[in-house]
């Protein structure tokens, strides 16, 4: 599983809204189900990280 984001997080964005945009990209990249979830999972973790240090400021 990634702990980095590898792809652009609006392309994954997209691909997690659009069943067809994710086949698509889990063709390209040769990624199964399970690696576009970690990769959702590591841009959540991302967005949550850079709010909190937002909120710290």
């Amino acid at each position: 599983m990634p702990t980095s984001l590898d792809v652009d997080a609006d392309v994954l964005l997209e691909a997690l809204n659009d069943s067809e945009k994710a086949k698509a990209l889990m063709a390209e990249r040769g990624w199964t189900q399970q690696d576009l979830l970690a990769r959702a999972e590591a841009l959540n973790k991302s967005l949550v990280e850079s709010m909190a240090s937002v909120n710290v400021v």
